[in-house]
């Protein structure tokens, strides 16, 4: 025979929430669990007549379906407290998420300006450089040399040029990476 006194003891400890509902059900079972008990004894169950036996049944119908009722509300409040719960997590990520990325958002404004401040820097410098180089190469005499001094002036600022985009090309491709977590 099943303990009802646990069993109500079991749903009043899982059952968090405040229910009227449930607070009903609960008073109904005990007054139902308490009659039985005080009218049968533990020989009454075994020797009664058939009235006594059909009220018993009946009680303990009653009782069966209040320990139900009791059961589906706990379920239907745990399935409440679930959802109540999944919300406020759901809340609390997109919030956080929320926060890192105007954070990230910042850093990666202030690495791209200082990134590019310092392409630009370097490429002013290099293109005077260049021009220097350039001027020089007048001075040569050597219509071959002259050339061909020309020609790797030429691919040394090719190279140079790509050089910057490969570099702004990875600041940009670090941007689009993501850790994966299964």
């Amino acid at each position: 025979m099943i303990d009802e006194n646990h069993d109500e003891l079991v749903l009043r400890q899982n059952s968090s929430l405040s229910n009227p509902l449930l607070e009903r059900a609960n008073t109904l079972a005990d007054e139902c669990y308490d009659r039985n008990r005080k009218r049968n004894s533990f020989l009454s169950m075994f020797i009664q007549d058939e009235e006594s036996r059909k009220e018993m049944l009946r009680q303990i119908d009653i009782a069966a379906t209040e320990f139900e009722f009791r059961k589906q509300a706990l379920i239907l409040i745990r399935k409440s407290q679930m959802q109540a719960l999944n919300e406020a997590c759901n809340q609390y990520v997109l919030q956080g998420k929320a926060n890192l990325r105007v954070e990230m958002g910042k850093f990666v404004v202030t690495k791209a300006e200082e990134l590019r401040q310092h392409i630009d820097d370097k490429s002013a410098k290099y293109v005077k450089r260049l021009e220097l180089m350039l001027e020089d190469v007048e001075n040569i005499k050597n219509k071959r040399i002259k050339e061909k001094r020309i020609e790797q002036l030429e691919e040394a600022f090719e190279d140079f040029a790509n050089l910057q985009k490969q570099l702004y090309d990875k600041f940009v491709h670090i941007l689009k990476e993501e850790i994966k977590v299964e």
